[in-house]
């Protein structure tokens, strides 16, 4: 299993590198900036998503919950969680078939053209 990503020290230091006093470890360019840990795993398309943190414990538990995610088949990329309602919905009715298409009616919240409020799918 990937384990997080220690941004801020060098994972192959040169012989002769200096330490840095508070880790004990070769300092990268971006020591000390942002936060520390990074957790990176690949989304069911293969695309390589990425998350930082301050403490290495919470970016080893969020990598563990994307990665089951991902495996299990319920994973939602956290940029498509501000996905509005109404986006979904014109989807998913776009995708159905209907034995009386008449049903739907312009004023029905599937048909998405409904002014339903501005929801986030992740609230």
């Amino acid at each position: 299993m990937a384990e997080p990503y220690d941004r801020w020290h060098k994972k192959r230091p040169q012989p002769g590198e200096e330490k840095c006093r508070a880790h004990g470890k070769v300092p990268s360019s971006e020591h000390g900036r942002g936060k520390r840990w990074l957790a990176r795993w690949r989304d069911p398309d293969g695309q390589q998503q990425s998350e930082s943190f301050d403490r290495y414990e919470d970016a080893r538990q969020h990598l563990t919950r994307m990665r089951g995610a991902v495996d299990d088949g319920t994973y939602i990329a956290p940029k498509n969680g501000d996905t509005l309602f109404k986006t979904v919905a014109k989807q998913w009715l776009a995708n159905q078939t209907f034995s009386n298409p008449g049903r739907i009616t312009s004023t029905s919240p599937a048909s998405g053209t409904t002014s339903s409020g501005p929801w986030e799918i992740s609230s």
